[in-house]
């Protein structure tokens, strides 16, 4: 049985270093500001993240929010007017005409599997970023646009979902600094999606996310234990009342439910399951 002791934490983003820019293009055109500013956000939200002896993971469940910096084209849905949004593009061709956009609600999810955490950094290119889904009367993440062209106009939303892969080259790190852990990552996400033809728009986030936890591990695992003969243990703890999932394998290929749901009143989380003679490998999440 093999375990290092992990610990599943949760970092507060801090929006004054979290400056990120939107570039890329629109219907094949550079994407330009609608007025000083408006390609400038931020975000807002936190970060969820496991953090072993030598790894680092993105589970999911992290809420990266990017902050409103103003009112810009189109409205909603592509109408005519401005409306608060994220961020304000515009394009334009001499030949074929223009474009206006205004990317709003945008609401991000982290992922990733274990990533080697040597000397506080872990490499940042290839996190992987998702749209989160969200249920009604929550607008989603949108990217409203009009185009005016020699072929016609065109005005409309665009939902967005699905990945983006962080390109980046240069190293996140997690550091501690005056007591709080920092987690600072340099981002590059790039999304492509489809207006007038099939991937004739590509958004581009820069800048970097930092974020700080000062809380402490809100899950810290103890290890896996075969004290009882005939039994494996695995003991954990965190905050009362809190559900969590074990996962097994022999092959670290195909994982397995092993138990959906474990839940104490106490801080002392602990699950035990019959030897099986053979080699085993437990994962520990939320269901």
């Amino acid at each position: 049985m093999l375990c290092q002791e992990v610990s599943a934490e949760t970092f507060v983003v801090d929006p004054a270093q979290s400056s990120i820019t939107l570039s890329g293009s629109v219907a094949n055109n550079p994407i330009q500001e609608q007025s000083a500013g408006s390609l400038t956000s931020m975000f807002d939200g936190t970060l969820e993240l496991t953090v072993g002896t030598s790894t680092v993971s993105f589970p999911g469940s992290s809420q990266l929010l990017v902050r409103t910096n103003g009112s810009w084209e189109p409205g909603p849905a592509g109408v005519a007017g401005s409306a608060p949004a994220d961020f304000g593009a515009k394009a334009s061709n001499p030949f074929l005409g223009s474009a206006k956009a205004a990317l709003r609600n945008l609401r991000l999810d982290i992922t990733s599997p274990d990533v080697q955490l040597s000397g506080g950094s872990f490499a940042a290119g290839g996190l992987v970023f998702k749209f989160i889904a969200v249920q009604t009367p929550t607008p989603p993440s949108a990217f409203d646009y009009a185009v005016t062209s020699v072929f016609g106009n065109f005005n409309d939303t665009y939902v967005l979902n699905g990945l983006a892969t962080n390109q980046i080259v240069t190293q996140a790190t997690l550091t501690t600094v005056g007591g709080d852990k920092v987690l600072t990552i340099p981002l590059d996400i790039r999304y492509p999606l489809t207006l007038l033809n099939p991937n004739d728009t590509l958004l581009v986030i820069k800048g970097a996310i930092v974020a700080k936890s000062s809380s402490g591990p809100g899950l810290v695992i103890g290890g896996i234990s075969a004290g009882t003969p005939g039994q494996v243990s695995l003991t954990w703890v965190s905050d009362p009342n809190q559900h969590f999932q074990v996962l097994g394998t022999t092959n670290l290929q195909n994982w397995g439910v092993a138990a959906p749901d474990v839940t104490s009143t106490t801080t002392n989380y602990s699950w035990s399951t019959p030897t099986t003679g053979g080699s085993g490998f437990f994962q520990l999440g939320k269901p």
